[in-house]
């Protein structure tokens, strides 16, 4: 029966061990153990014990003293999942033996989780983007990050379409890069990334990207849904003002709208009418992405005061946005009777542009109308 190790007190305060365990671990990895002894009783070596969880006996490996800590460097090859259990034992200048956890020491061990999702996760996919469309005009770059970087003799390589690449390949233990000179054919492509761990464990992470094609339309999806009623007017006067044109007593009114997506971009449309108001039907049709959206029909610019607001009509406008960046420009041509209280009663033809640019709270615009 093995001897129970506890800490023995020593003259002055007691020592004891103080160590904090090491994140989950991905398999394959080094993982570091450092502690320290804290107390009167200096300790004059001290000792790893480790082992794969539930292996049966625990290894013992030599920690070196570094000034006041101690460190010692698990090999790679106890870094198999589910974990890895240790236990730390230290002799002291008195002859006691300290022991963490304490009190426990190989009956409670401490454990760390050695997970493929740990090494998945410290994978980091610069470019291509996954399912991102690569340009021909520009020369493909695979490039991948490691966080927390490789740890040799931990290594990596890289593949395309099934084929390992090798030659212009560069490697630290920060990322793998390559840069390829010769132009690929049209269509989908797959990458792969396979890191080696000393143990030689494998982890693989995958992606595909597009070059030299667009996207796969999908099909139109849309949702949305229509109101429709009944609208009745009253034709009235109104003392000191022009007497309300409205001369039928009921009409159809409706409200329609609907939103989707489509070749990864959002498409909006509506129409409305509403004959209280106006008579005509109302229609907007809008399609946009993350750096333009195009807007057409019965359009509401909206600039400051000094260029157009509330302004109502029948045109389009077109914004775009590129970093910092945003430019908006419409043209429209005003409706009659124009009923939201902006420009004039009757067609003309108006134009604007609006050219802002955004720096944390600081936001500089330029405009003007046509």
């Amino acid at each position: 029966m093995p001897a129970l190790l506890l800490p023995v007190a020593a003259a002055g305060r007691q020592s004891r061990v103080l160590h904090t365990p090491p994140p989950p671990a991905s398999p394959g990895e080094r993982v570091t153990i450092t502690f320290r002894v804290d107390g009167d009783d200096p300790p004059l070596a001290a000792d790893v014990h480790v082992r794969v969880a539930g292996a049966g006996e625990y290894d013992v490996l030599e920690a070196t003293a570094r000034g006041e800590f101690f460190r010692a460097e698990l090999p790679a090859l106890y870094s198999t999942p589910p974990g890895i259990e240790y236990w730390i034992s230290v002799r002291t200048e008195s002859g006691a033996e300290l022991t963490a956890p304490e009190r426990s020491g190989p009956a409670q061990p401490y454990f760390i989780t050695v997970s493929a999702k740990e090494a998945l996760e410290r994978i980091v996919i610069l470019s291509p983007e996954p399912d991102g469309l690569v340009d021909p005009s520009e020369s493909p770059i695979l490039s991948v990050l490691f966080d927390p970087p490789l740890v040799p003799p931990a290594t990596a390589t890289l593949f395309l379409d099934g084929v390992e690449l090798t030659g212009a390949v560069e490697l630290t233990p920060d990322y793998i890069l390559y840069e390829m000179t010769e132009p690929l054919r049209p269509g989908v492509h797959e990458a792969l990334v396979v890191l080696h761990g000393e143990d030689r464990s494998t982890v693989e992470k995958r992606w595909s990207f597009h070059y030299g094609e667009i996207s796969p339309q999908g099909a139109l999806d849309l949702s949305g849904r229509m109101e429709a009623g009944w609208a009745s007017a009253v034709t009235a006067s109104v003392r000191g003002e022009p007497y309300v044109p409205y001369e039928e007593t009921s009409s159809l009114r409706f409200d329609l709208y609907a939103g989707g997506e489509w070749a990864n971009r959002s498409i909006y449309i509506a129409a409305s009418r509403d004959p209280i108001y106006d008579e005509e039907v109302r229609f907007t049709g809008r399609i946009s992405s993350e750096r333009f959206s195009l807007e057409v029909g019965d359009i509401y610019p909206s600039f400051s005061e000094l260029t157009v607001s509330w302004l109502s009509g029948e045109g389009a406008i077109l914004t775009t946005e590129g970093g910092a960046l945003r430019n908006e420009i419409f043209a429209v041509r005003t409706l009659n009777a124009d009923t939201t209280g902006g420009f004039g009663t009757y067609s003309q033809f108006i134009a604007g542009e609006r050219l802002r640019f955004e720096r944390g709270r600081w936001t500089a615009a330029a405009q003007g109308a046509y």
